[in-house]
């Protein structure tokens, strides 16, 4: 049971992988109230759950809940045919994307990862972290004062890719949007324009990727939900060995998918669906996260960090608490587009996935984004990180 649950590469994106349980009944987000659900299928048992706090709501919350329970149970089943329909009708822009080599990634991230390979796993005093390459953006707080939240903090670093392969990347994604091709959503949050790498071919890629770059990196700058010394001190390193890679997109309304100048597409996202110009309040579904600031023209936007779980707080306190405080605890990471001298496009932020953080609305333009959820079968093997079951009592679903 335990090599099952860790056994993939990328979460339920083939037939036949194990995913926790918890996966299929809980965290289904409605947009309208922003607020996290969970459903079993028990419509009587969510009734008496949510009645008092969604009111005369209750009705159309729950339709709403259903029909995305029912679309992720089918996301799970079929997304091996979809991954096989894309294989099959989609021709590549750029194929040569798919063989990774180290030309891919700019120079100055390749010393990074040499001295992050020397240091070894964390955690490191801020002197440190900066002398091996990373910009502090939230300062590690692992036993903080009573106002502040616990935090493994943030680090950031100017480019992980070079500006050529940026753009090669971008220009697949938009290409692929154009086919409007059936595709599987990335998470149950954002709605329109992002896209699993792994349907358009870019498995080997990130496993060279994740193995190689970014598993020495975050041992060292983002090491606290996976990194376990025990186990390091008896000779077994604590890594991250799968993971979950997709892009997010985020646009104002007034922007337009088309450039009205040249008339060709310009963003990834679908016509005629929904879409965000923000993201709200979360944690990520990973022991690591890189969040890589991949395309777009826009302003606003910022990244706000608020800190992990405080003591004795359950997570839907810790949002709530979050949400009445957010100027008071935030920190914020600001970010422009476009071609301006300050732009963030490259940039990417490592920060632990137990980190409360959001996207704050775009202002101006589209901002397309690279997210990497890195993952620890031997910590997933032992706890689930989002329901916290463990040992004989972790149950897992087989999906496919």
């Amino acid at each position: 049971m335990e090599q099952q649950l860790g056994c993939s590469r990328h979460a339920a994106a083939v037939a036949g992988d194990f995913i926790c349980v918890c996966r299929l009944t809980t965290d289904f987000f409605v947009h309208g109230i922003e607020r996290y659900f969970d459903f079993d299928g028990n419509e009587a048992a969510f009734r008496l759950k949510y009645n008092d706090s969604c009111g005369s709501n209750i009705d159309k919350i729950l339709e709403e809940v259903k029909a995305e329970w029912a679309e992720r149970l089918q996301k799970y089943r079929r997304s091996e045919e979809v991954h096989q329909r894309i294989r099959e009708r989609y021709v590549p822009l750029h194929p040569e994307l798919r063989k990774f080599s180290e030309q891919c990634l700019d120079p100055l991230f390749l010393e990074l990862v040499q001295r992050c390979r020397k240091l070894g796993p964390g955690p490191f005093k801020i002197e440190d972290l900066k002398a091996a390459g990373f910009e502090i953006v939230v300062p590690p707080a692992r036993e903080p004062d009573g106002v502040s939240r616990p935090t493994g903090g943030v680090v950031a670093v100017p480019r992980v890719f070079t500006p050529g392969f940026l753009r090669k990347l971008t220009e697949e994604l938009v290409h692929f949007a154009e086919t409007g091709l059936e595709y599987t959503r990335p998470n149950t949050m954002n709605r329109n324009g992002g896209v699993l790498l792994y349907e358009l071919g870019f498995q080997s890629f990130l496993d060279t990727l994740v193995q190689e770059y970014l598993n020495p990196v975050c041992r060292v700058c983002v090491p606290d939900d996976f990194v376990d010394k025990d186990a390091e001190a008896s000779g077994e390193p604590s890594v991250l060995d799968s993971h979950r890679v997709f892009t997010v997109a985020y646009r104002t309304a007034d922007y337009e998918n088309v450039d009205p100048c040249t008339k060709k597409r310009r963003t990834t996202f679908r016509d005629d669906a929904p879409f965000d110009t923000k993201l709200t309040v979360h944690t990520d579904n990973s022991e690591a996260t890189m969040n890589l600031h991949l395309a777009g023209d826009w302003t606003g936007g910022a990244l706000n960090f608020y800190g992990k779980l405080g003591k004795e707080e359950s997570y839907d306190e810790a949002v709530a608490n979050i949400r009445k405080q957010k100027d008071a605890v935030k920190i914020a990471l600001q970010r422009n587009g476009g071609d301006a001298e300050d732009s963030s496009i490259g940039m990417a932020c490592f920060h632990t996935g137990s980190e409360f953080h959001e996207a704050c609305p775009v202002d101006s333009g589209w901002r397309l984004n690279l997210v990497v959820w890195l993952r620890s079968s031997r910590m997933r093997n032992a706890q689930c990180p989002m329901c916290n079951k463990c040992g004989p009592g972790l149950k897992v679903a087989r999906v496919g």
